[in-house]
């Protein structure tokens, strides 16, 4: 008999009024990590993502389906002001992966989708600009209040009146609300105290202005790269319990040759003696030794993952290979 861990208003409830409310600044590499897997479920569950595996050399991922996405205004809070830097890498790969990584559905808003991405980059470096500090001077004065859009202005921890205004990441949308009177964003308490007010929002402003670079940097090299080869995953057993001992990631374009020869390698063996059986645990013949080393896996039909049994040749066979092999005329 099972039992549901959680009633169904609970995980969303955590993401919306609980890491979503979280000032970004103090997010952690695990509550970054559940943040994120929340973050795929709710937008799964109402269709927004989808898990899909184009074809079986490819390994699957999860696909946008909706322009708007719930919490993606969080993710930007946080990939521009966590001061883990391991937390805001990974909240930045997932946001330029939501770029790229587009359904069917998509495809012909696919440029106004990733204009906005640009755009908002851009935005939020023009609006962290002025706060920085250039040759020891700051670019524009700070009197404690300013006009600016969403984003350093705008984030989702910020301070009124000593205090800590947040927003769920249910009310959030990518970036683009409308101009507004807003005070300056709260910065990291761990910062020493005896530093300034406006030296301690230079060091945001910094921060915002290098991650959106960075945002910017990774967006155009997804954009521009080459399709990727595809790939499988070769899982090797050994053993009389043939228990798992490495996974191999290899191009299609690899032959059953070069396929023994890397898991000799690993053995430490000649590729000569290595035997190789590919598993098919779905047929009733559950087995098959490869053995045309010119044929690629591709040809092969490996597909994303397949699992692949290793064994040493015996001695007594080897010695009949051997003498199977033509002499060499001797000089």
């Amino acid at each position: 008999r099972g039992y549901l861990a959680f009633a169904d208003g609970v995980l969303p409830y955590v993401f919306n009024q609980k890491l979503g409310t979280m000032p970004p600044s103090r997010m952690r590499p695990a509550a970054a990590k559940l943040f994120l897997q929340l973050f795929v479920h709710v937008n799964t569950r109402s269709k927004a993502i989808k898990w899909v595996q184009p074809d079986p050399y490819t390994e699957g991922a999860n696909y946008r389906q909706a322009i708007e996405l719930k919490g993606e205004g969080t993710l930007w809070e946080i990939a521009l002001h966590a001061t883990d830097d391991a937390v805001a890498d990974s909240v930045m790969h997932m946001l330029v992966d939501l770029q790229h990584r587009l359904s069917s559905k998509l495809k012909s808003k696919s440029e106004k989708l990733r204009g906005q991405f640009v755009h908002t980059c851009l935005r939020r470096m023009s609006n962290a600009v002025p706060f920085m500090n250039v040759g020891g001077k700051r670019i524009m004065s700070y009197d404690g209040k300013v006009s600016m859009g969403e984003g350093f202005g705008e984030a989702v921890e910020m301070a009124v009146d000593g205090k800590v205004e947040t927003r769920s990441a249910d009310d959030q949308t990518g970036g683009d609300a409308a101009s507004t009177e807003m005070p300056m964003p709260a910065v990291n308490p761990s910062l020493d105290r005896g530093v300034s007010m406006g030296t301690k929002h230079a060091i945001v402003a910094e921060r915002t202005v290098s991650r959106c670079v960075i945002l910017l940097q990774r967006f155009l090299d997804r954009f521009h790269e080459k399709p990727r080869q595809r790939i499988v995953a070769v899982e090797i057993l050994a053993g009389k319990s043939e228990n798992v001992v490495t996974e191999l990631r290899l191009p299609v374009s690899t032959t059953v040759g070069e396929l023994r020869i890397a898991v000799g390698r690993h053995f430490g063996e000649s590729p000569t003696v290595v035997v190789l059986i590919r598993q098919f645990p779905s047929r009733l013949s559950t087995a098959e030794r490869l053995e045309n080393d010119d044929v690629t896996l591709e040809a092969a039909k490996f597909t994303s993952k397949t699992s692949v049994t290793a064994r040493r040749l015996e001695a007594k066979y080897q010695q009949q290979q051997q003498q199977q092999q033509p002499q060499q005329p001797q000089q």
